[in-house]
């Protein structure tokens, strides 16, 4: 039996304690973290002994169990998570489902749009996009490896651009029409050397439930947990080797050892308040996705002496409608923005209103006019400002301001409907007879929503939105009462930091070295530093999963 002995087992799980390893961080341990150490008994006995231990079981968790089914030669797994459901319970089920993938032509042009779209950052190294790319390279012939079939997805080959509708499928453009452009920066050269996969079979109708089938296949070396959430893990304080993991069972601790790593698929921290306004400046906005994200994982990888990166990159934010009285949210793309203007609560636009990648990027780009300071859209959260594209949280509450003429729109013409009813009578609006009125019942000052109403009538007129340069096919005047209001609130999908990973997804401690046996993969410690391309955090969960597993298998 293997055992670790009580004085070195607490010296590892608070080797770094209060060395302010990342501020802000104290509160977001699961529960019962602080207390496994305690309740330990004179020595620890592992309780449970596997050769690898992932932790988390969406999309990276899920590809990493299976990779290593795959890769290796009979070597155990472990898979714990934190929520009930086996499809794990953080962002991964929730997704649009797009993986993407890049093939041996296409490879080169692959590595040079990621580092087009790092830009002048430079803390995602280049060997670590190089890997990236190069397992990405093979990642269709990995879900057919794990059992998937020609009918299960459908592949978007790389070597073109497409317009996206709401199901995925190619579509042309039509003026004010709301599809997606592919990819999401068509103005980069290279752009088109990315492709996507998607699930959309009739059983494997995601890529989530294709790879729990997966991990359900290979249950013969693959154990999992679920309700079981990490609440530290062990290191030799000699060595600094992450020995195993302490997991609470139903309110029992848990230690088990890891013969050859841990792999930690985690997630961000989407559900902790204080991070998300420590990191990312954000005091109120809607979470779409899973309610696990916590952000466990950060502290307990601090503890150990982990570096951190990208803590302030993420996924979003849009602009989604929240009913009058707050009790109830619907997502961004439930409203026909084009059909209407955003307002702050100054009353003035603060933007192009419009939270779409379409319109005037791919009509630009069709005509080979495409230039990325000068278009308009939003990508995920990053809005051209300044001829540059950051990452920009909206304000904590927004009014999309339409007219009766376009109301029907407005509310049903989005990727989705808001309300089948009247939105006034079923609590998303309010409308008013004139615009003074409206400004007064959602407090906002009246001179400046006039104001802001003429001018944009007076762009409609003229074609021209000279304030935020929305594309002339989105331009529909505030001009026939009654007027209405929608409140809006900033919604985002996941955020991208976590623990410093390298080409090899091994975790560096703050000296820039390996912590040995101790892996990432997915949107803990995300690559994505600066611009980002939709279906790149799916990618990095399977492939940055299969990198891991290579390495703790020596290939």
């Amino acid at each position: 039996m293997s055992e670790l002995t009580r004085r070195n087992f607490l010296r590892g799980a608070a080797l770094v304690a209060g060395t302010g390893a990342l501020a802000g961080l104290a509160g977001c341990s699961a529960a019962g973290a602080k207390d496994a150490p305690q309740a330990a008994a004179e020595t620890v006995t592992w309780d449970e002994e596997f050769d690898v231990v992932v932790v988390g079981a969406g999309l990276a968790g899920a590809s990493a169990a299976v990779a290593l089914a795959l890769e290796g030669s009979g070597e155990t797994c472990l898979l714990i998570e934190k929520g009930t459901s086996p499809l794990g319970s953080g962002n991964s089920p929730f997704s649009g489902g797009s993986v993407i993938y890049t093939d041996p032509e296409h490879k080169d042009g692959c590595l040079k749009y990621w580092k087009d779209l790092r830009g002048s950052f430079t803390t995602t190294p280049d060997d670590v996009l190089e890997t990236f790319v190069d397992y990405m390279a093979s990642t269709v012939d990995f879900m057919k490896q794990a059992g998937a079939k020609e009918e299960d997805f459908t592949l978007f080959e790389p070597g073109k651009a497409h317009l996206l509708n709401e199901g995925g499928s190619d579509a042309e453009y039509s003026g004010n029409s709301i599809i997606s452009c592919w990819p999401e920066y068509p103005e980069f050269e290279t752009s088109t050397s990315v492709g996507r996969l998607i699930f959309s079979g009739a059983e494997m109708k995601t890529v989530s439930i294709f790879m729990l089938s997966a991990v359900q296949s290979h249950d013969d070396v693959i154990t999992m947990k679920t309700g079981a959430a990490l609440t530290q893990l062990v290191q030799d304080p000699e060595t600094k080797a992450i020995l195993g993991a302490v997991y609470d069972d139903g309110g029992k601790p848990v230690a088990v050892k890891a013969n050859k790593g841990v792999i930690m698929c985690l997630g961000g921290f989407e559900r902790n308040p204080a991070m998300l306004q420590d990191y990312l400046s954000i005091s109120s906005a809607h979470h779409l996705a899973g309610d696990c994200d916590t952000g466990d994982g950060f502290k307990i990888c601090a503890d150990i002496g982990a570096d951190f990166w990208h803590m302030n990159s993420m996924a979003g934010t849009w602009n989604g409608a929240m009913k009058f009285d707050g009790s109830a949210h619907a997502p961004w793309f439930t409203l026909g923005r084009q059909y209407g203007i955003t307002v702050g609560v100054h009353g003035r636009r603060y933007y192009m209103d419009v939270d779409y990648v379409v319109s005037q990027s791919w009509y630009d780009y069709a005509q080979g006019e495409a230039d990325i300071a000068t278009t308009t859209s939003c990508r995920h959260g990053h809005y051209n400002f300044g001829g540059e594209w950051p990452h920009v949280v909206l304000p904590a509450t927004s009014w999309f301001v339409f007219d009766q003429a376009n109301m029907e729109n407005a509310v049903r013409g989005g990727v989705g409907v808001l309300t089948e009813n009247d939105p006034v009578e079923d609590g998303w609006a309010v409308k008013a007879d004139t615009i003074e009125e409206l400004a007064a019942l959602i407090d906002v000052p009246a001179d400046e929503l006039v104001q802001t109403v003429a001018v944009w009538n007076d762009c409609c007129d003229k074609g021209v939105d000279y304030q935020f340069y929305r594309s002339p096919d989105w331009q529909y005047p505030v001009a026939e009462p009654p007027f209405y209001a929608i409140r809006c609130e900033p919604e985002f999908i996941n955020t991208d930091g976590g623990p410093v990973r390298n080409a090899k997804a091994q975790i560096l401690d703050r000296e820039g070295e390996p912590i040995p046996n101790l892996y990432s993969s997915g949107e803990f410690g995300s690559v994505w530093c600066n611009m980002y391309q939709g279906g790149g955090n799916l990618s990095e969960c399977v492939n940055f999963s299969r990198i891991a597993v290579d390495t703790i298998l020596g290939k």
